[in-house]
């Protein structure tokens, strides 16, 4: 929530961090060969990161 009020854009409207775990236990459940949930998980994973580094960035330029 801190990030998107920051106006960062996550790539995918459909996952969100509890929607990732139910795509992992998919994925695991699929014995490893279910390719989209895998992929959607690491886009999601992926762009948390940068979410992450998108409010850090802004908490950064608030000390200047």
């Amino acid at each position: 929530a801190i990030a998107k009020s920051l106006d960062f854009k996550w790539r995918q409207d459909d996952v969100t961090g509890v929607g990732s775990m139910d795509l992992y236990m998919k994925y695991v459940e699929s014995g490893s060969t279910d390719r989209t949930s895998k992929d959607k998980i690491l886009v999601y994973n992926e762009d948390d990161c940068f979410a992450t580094m998108h409010i850090y960035d802004w908490v950064m330029a608030q000390e200047r």
